[in-house]
Formats: structure tokens, sequence, C-alpha cells
């Protein structure tokens, strides 16, 4: 049942938001936003704004590509923790409305959960069959880095997923909603699989743990994403030359 006072909390908050973009996003002499996404919509807003983009990113040295020996291939992962809205609704949908689509389609899955979660709900997800809870984990590659399929069925929030990014760095194959992969340069059938459906988002993370051409093209195809436009280093040096730029104008001025 749809929540009608959250919906109304949630629409007040978003218009304060953006009266405060609309009034302090000019003022600055540069806008970082994390996609292109993300600066259409403060132009929407604040069109005499100086907006440039400087997404997310990750350091290869830290995320590099695992030994394909260890890759656990009926392994399923989500990571993120549930305390924090988008990620509890999107576990709530998988385990609801996904999981047990993929299990009947693919009886040996197994279902990792990472990311901290609150009181009780360890208990309620281990109950489900094939999920493993980890909550927090002091680092995510031994799991996510072995994983046959990373899935991020997010359905509310925005922003850019670091989950994605990481997932790609390790050459994991990637199912994911629309949403879920909003403000990256998702290409479905080439980096991700994109499928918003619930039958069809488990059809999708099946195909992946049955067929393991496809996982390895998807995670290919996104480690060769994160190395062109998501690394520490290229990232790195976009920022680095946006911050050179405005310094040369400001002299200059």
């Amino acid at each position: 049942m749809k929540n009608h006072v959250l919906s109304a909390y949630v629409r007040h908050q978003a218009g304060l938001v953006r009266r405060v973009e609309a009034e302090y996003c000019p003022r600055f002499d540069l806008n970082l936003t994390m996609s292109e996404l993300d600066s259409k919509r403060i132009l929407d807003v604040a069109p005499s704004a100086r907006v440039r983009e400087a997404p997310n990113a990750v350091d290869l040295e830290t995320f590099p590509l695992p030994d394909p020996e260890s890759e656990r291939s009926n392994s399923v992962t989500f990571v993120g923790p549930t305390y924090l809205f988008a990620n509890g609704d999107a576990v709530e949908h998988l385990l609801s409305d996904i999981w047990p689509r993929v299990r009947r389609l693919n009886p040996d899955a197994t279902l990792t959960l990472i990311g901290r979660n609150a009181p009780g709900e360890q208990g309620s997800f281990a109950a489900v069959p094939g999920v493993e809870p980890l909550g927090r984990v002091e680092d995510v590659r031994p799991h996510l880095g072995t994983t046959g399929c990373s899935v991020i069925p997010i359905r509310v929030g925005g922003g850019t997923r670091i989950k994605i990014l990481e997932s790609w760095a390790l050459g994991r194959a990637v199912v994911t909603t629309t949403l879920g992969c909003e403000g990256l340069d998702v290409t479905d059938g080439v980096n991700a699989l994109v499928r918003d459906d619930p039958k069809q988002f488990a059809a999708a993370v099946a195909g992946v743990l049955d067929d393991a051409d496809l996982r390895g093209r998807l995670g290919r195809e996104g480690r060769a994403t994160v190395e062109a436009k998501y690394s520490w280093t290229q990232v790195g040096a976009s920022v680095r030359q946006r911050y050179s730029d405005l310094i040369e104008s400001r002299a200059a001025s």
C-alpha cells in the first residue's frame, strides 16, 4: 500500500532542495555533479549556474580483476545497507518479487546480501531459501569479486550507484533496473542487462548464471567502461583540469 504521508513528505523535501539549488547554485563559480543527468536537473532550476560533471569513480589498483577460477557461477550478490530506504526497498523487492522466480529457474542459485541491516532483519533474510545475509563486511571484494551476478533492483532514489562501478571494476556481470543505473554509461545487453519488470529481471539473472559466455562478456565490457570513464585516473585528471580552468579564469578577471 502506498504511504501517502511519506510521499507528501518526500515531495515537500524535494521542493525545498530545488529552491535552495535555484538560489545558491548560480552564486558559485563552479558546481560539480555526478552525471550529465544531475547537471540537467540543476540547470532546469538554475539556468545560469555553471555546471560540470565529476562522476563517481573507482581505484582500479584497489579493485583489480580477480582470478577467473574463483568465480561462483551460481552466486548472486546485492551490496547496500538496508537502513537506507532505497536499498531496503530494493532488498524487499528482490526477496519477494524476484528471488523466488530465480530459484524456480535455477534451484542451485544462492543470494548473498552485503551491508549493515537493522536489528532483526538478518534473521528474516536468512529464512528465505538460498539467501545468506552477511551484514557489514570489512572488504567487499572477496564476495563481490567472485559472484556470478551483481544485482541492483533499485526502484527509488537518485544519484549514481558505486556498487555498479565496483562490480564493473571486478569484471562482474550486472543486472539492474533503469533507475539503478541512472546517470551511468550503461548500454543494455553490452555492459549490463537492464530490466524493470520483476519477471524479466529474474529471467535475466538466471540467464547470466546459466551462460558463462554472457557473464564473461558483460564483465569485460563493464571493466572496459570503468577503465575508459570511471577510474580515479580518468576522473581525477578531468577534475584537476576543471579547477585549473577556474583558477585561470579568476586570475584573468
